[in-house]
């Protein structure tokens, strides 16, 4: 459980930030695990190498219908540094509803970029518009 010395909200800003402006890419993490079954786990995620030694990753696992997201920080050496993972429940809508609202936002926008959804919907659209 992460201390609350350090200000996670302002990391995963700064990261949500930097993906809008596009100066960080996202590249999927690979396959999940488990099936699209409402029994298994299923877990989807993306990467961001920021250079200088230090990498992210956003997340998300569903399971039985609830899904929680992730966010962690590695090192070059592959520590861990910190992980956050908020689920869609009472106690962090009512104690961190800006960072979980954070941590979806972001895991959204690096899996549009990663699997580069914007220009797959303008092709399809203009795929569509030729039939």
């Amino acid at each position: 459980m992460p201390t609350d010395s350090v200000d996670y909200n302002s990391i995963a800003t700064k990261l949500l930030e930097k993906t809008k402006a596009g100066k960080i890419e996202w590249k999927e993490r690979g396959q999940g695990f488990g099936e699209a079954l409402y029994e298994q786990p299923v877990e989807v995620g993306f990467v961001a190498d920021l250079g200088e030694g230090f990498s992210f990753e956003v997340s998300s696992v569903t399971s039985r219908g609830d899904t929680s997201y992730s966010l962690s920080m590695s090192d070059d050496q592959g520590h861990r540094i910190f992980t956050l993972a908020l689920a869609d429940d009472p106690d962090t809508m009512i104690n961190r509803p800006l960072l979980y609202e954070t941590l979806t936002d972001l895991y959204d926008i690096a899996r549009r970029k990663a699997l580069k959804v914007d220009e797959k919907i303008g092709r399809v659209s203009a795929i569509l518009e030729r039939i």
